[in-house]
């Protein structure tokens, strides 16, 4: 429990960062929360990110120095609040749902709502979560990386999968289905190939039935 006392998980750091000369970042430095399965979670993933944070944090930093933007370089929170850069190369795992926590704060910025619904969908997925007396909630019970739980406290908010890139299709039953498949818009896919704004021209002059209306998904072409 090293929470309650880090003096071995300190003394193992040493340890270990001379033996290995690799970055060692303890549980106690995490999470003061004391269950040992998703401090162990929350360890390991965040282990897992170091490297590509400070692939991220290297390549920002390069460009921001070609544009000679001289200021400091701040970081994203899932709980919608600033850290810089150089602290969350050793906790990556702090910028879990950083992506919905940004919207979600700049949406309730910019409305200057004290009660709503804020949805933000991007490619793939729609995250909705709700201001309540100019209140945002956040997850305490810490977020659900597909069947694991960590000990990083996020906006609590709901995630569909239903984003602007999703499959919408009829089965043979008339169901109407949602993804998870992608598919490329119709404004780009005609971009990469220009047989098919002729194709749907043809299409829309013949009739306005769908038969034989060829699209494009990211892996594959499908004709309907």
């Amino acid at each position: 429990m090293s929470i309650r006392n880090p003096k071995h998980e300190k003394k193992a750091r040493e340890i270990l960062e001379k033996i290995t000369n690799k970055p060692v970042v303890c549980g106690y430095s995490l999470t003061n929360k004391l269950n040992s399965i998703k401090r162990a979670n929350t360890v390991l993933i965040n282990a897992k990110l170091i490297p590509l944070i400070k692939e991220l944090n290297k390549k920002v930093k390069k460009v921001l120095k070609e544009k000679n933007i001289n200021v400091p370089l701040m970081i994203v929170k899932g709980d919608g609040s600033l850290v810089k850069n150089n602290i969350i190369t050793k906790k990556p795992i702090e910028t879990v749902a950083s992506g919905p926590a940004a919207s979600i704060i700049g949406a309730k910025k910019l409305s200057n709502l004290k009660n709503g619904i804020i949805a933000d969908m991007g490619g793939t997925t729609t995250d909705i979560t709700v201001i309540n007396n100019g209140n945002l909630e956040f997850d305490s019970a810490g977020s659900l990386i597909g069947e694991h739980r960590i000990s990083v406290e996020t906006i609590n908010f709901k995630t569909v999968g239903l984003g602007g890139d999703s499959r919408i299709e009829l089965d043979k039953y008339g169901n109407l289905n949602i993804g998870p498949e992608r598919v490329i818009p119709f404004c780009l896919a005609s971009s990469k190939n220009k047989n098919l704004l002729k194709k749907m021209k043809k299409l829309k002059n013949k009739n306005k039935n769908l038969k034989n209306c060829e699209f494009f998904t990211l892996e594959k072409k499908i004709t309907i």
